[in-house]
């Protein structure tokens, strides 16, 4: 699954138009090399299948998922930059009953508007031996979400293995943030 999280991540960023090169180069060994006519090839239905990564932007996220029980999942955003229109941010999310890896990232802004979506089920070994109760070595996430133009504060969420329910992260962008 871990493969299969990485090579998602990569066609996410280059679908995105985000150079993020550690994930990108694990599709094209010259990081650079897909950004050429790339969004036009894959709005045509040509390039790298899949669906838009931000498709469900703007819709609430309570239309499809519910909010998981208090103490249901553990995670933390450990990373965030900005490449771009785009913040990147990464960490990991666990189900604390069955330890497994989370299925999805989302992110929302403080009323519940999806902002940013994201490829959970990369590898995170660290997270297995620093939390006992964790399972799987695949725990990790990485997240793209399109810069507010108006001040927001956007959390992320992990969707949890059942699909229906999504977990607080914590936070990736903050109407405060100051990003150089």
């Amino acid at each position: 699954m871990a493969r299969r999280a990485i090579l998602e991540t990569g066609r996410m960023a280059i679908q995105l138009n985000v150079r993020d090169d550690e994930y990108i180069s694990r599709l094209f060994p010259d990081p650079v090399f897909p950004f050429n006519d790339y969004r036009l090839l894959w709005k045509q239905g040509l390039a790298l299948p899949g669906p838009d990564p931000l498709s469900s932007a703007g819709d609430r996220l309570v239309t499809s998922y519910q909010a998981a029980p208090s103490g249901t999942c553990s995670g933390t955003v450990d990373s965030k930059s900005v490449i771009g229109d785009m913040e990147v941010a990464s960490g990991w999310a666990s189900d604390r009953k069955t330890g497994r890896a989370a299925a999805g990232i989302l992110s929302a802004d403080s009323a519940g508007i999806i902002r940013g979506t994201g490829v959970a089920g990369l590898s995170r070994p660290d997270v297995k031996v620093a939390w006992s109760w964790v399972t799987a070595t695949n725990v990790g996430w990485h997240g793209f979400i399109r810069l507010p133009a108006q001040p927001l504060d956007v959390y992320a969420f992990a969707i949890m293995p059942d699909r229906r329910s999504v977990c607080g992260l914590g936070a990736v962008w903050l109407r405060s943030s100051q990003h150089d």
